[in-house]
């Protein structure tokens, strides 16, 4: 199983990274307006967020409009050394994140606020490749698999993919975080 989640792994990054600057942007428009049109995330206050990064679904708009609607933010502060995640709010992508682990922004810890895990509604996951029944490949580390298994079976669990990371089937295993909804730029799967 691991050796052929590696080989979908690399599959879809090289995939991912072969879609245009306009491309990655026109798809992630379409998944956040799907997303945003959504009962759950209408009636989620409390949202973690990711910040995007190699062709992922862009969700730097996404995000200052949530926090302009007056909905609380977090992202995720990854913790290497501890193979762990705390979660911290911010009010703006403009002052409170810095290029963090992995290359990723991640917010300011100093300048912003940790929010208890319990608090999050909704948890916007990122992931290389997913299945019709909702199952998930990350990108190897387990930090989402860890942190989700550590919330409340209510926290709401999407995930934002391009169609073509959405399989017929991935491998999976009693480990790996399903998710509860993935949206794609052409369906919503529940």
């Amino acid at each position: 199983m691991k050796e052929e989640k590696k080989y979908i792994r690399k599959l879809m990054i090289e995939r991912r990274s072969k879609l245009t600057s306009d491309e990655v942007q026109n798809k992630s428009r379409r998944i956040v307006e799907r997303l945003r049109g959504t009962k759950q995330y209408k009636n989620s206050d409390i949202i973690l967020a990711y910040m995007n990064t190699k062709n992922e679904v862009v969700t730097t708009e996404l995000i200052k409009q949530a926090i302009a609607e007056g909905k609380t933010i977090c992202l995720p502060l990854v913790f290497k050394d501890k193979n762990d995640m705390e979660i911290y709010k911010i009010e703006s992508i403009n002052t409170d994140v810095r290029i963090g682990s992995y290359g990723i922004y991640e917010p300011i810890p100093e300048s912003t606020t940790r929010i208890s895990d319990e608090k999050i509604q909704l948890i916007l996951v990122p992931g290389v490749g997913f299945d019709v029944r909702k199952n998930r490949i990350g990108y190897g580390g387990g930090y989402y698999d860890r942190f989700i298994a550590k919330l409340s079976l209510e926290v709401l669990k999407v995930a934002l993919a391009f169609d073509f990371q959405v399989l017929d089937e991935i491998p999976s295993d009693k480990l790996d975080a399903k998710m509860d909804i993935i949206i794609t730029e052409k369906r919503i799967l529940i």
